[in-house]
């Protein structure tokens, strides 16, 4: 990422569980027109593929959750290795005294 500073990769723990409780929420909001589930004509066959479609949104989910997660340990990576960075900038400063 050339040019990135580490503000660029900061995300808040609260901001990306946000996130997730949105997703939850859009998960258990998905509503289903039957005009889409094709032609089936029995229940059982729109049971079947409102079941695949909530499977489908609860993966998605997770997916969102994990990059969440992923996404702080980055950015705690990121202020860590600038707090380094910066460690590292005042020694050689003083070396070069």
């Amino acid at each position: 990422m050339a040019g990135s500073t580490t503000d660029e990769l900061r995300i808040s723990r609260g901001e990306l569980e946000a996130l997730a409780r949105t997703l939850d929420e859009a998960a258990d909001r998905v509503l289903i027109d039957p005009r889409m589930l094709g032609p089936h004509d029995d229940a059982v066959g729109r049971a079947d593929v409102v079941a695949e479609l909530d499977d489908v949104v609860a993966r998605q989910v997770a997916r969102s959750r994990a990059c969440a997660d992923d996404l702080h340990h980055l950015g705690a990576f990121a202020r860590t290795t600038a707090d380094r960075m910066a460690e590292c900038d005042g020694l050689l400063a003083v070396a070069a005294r």
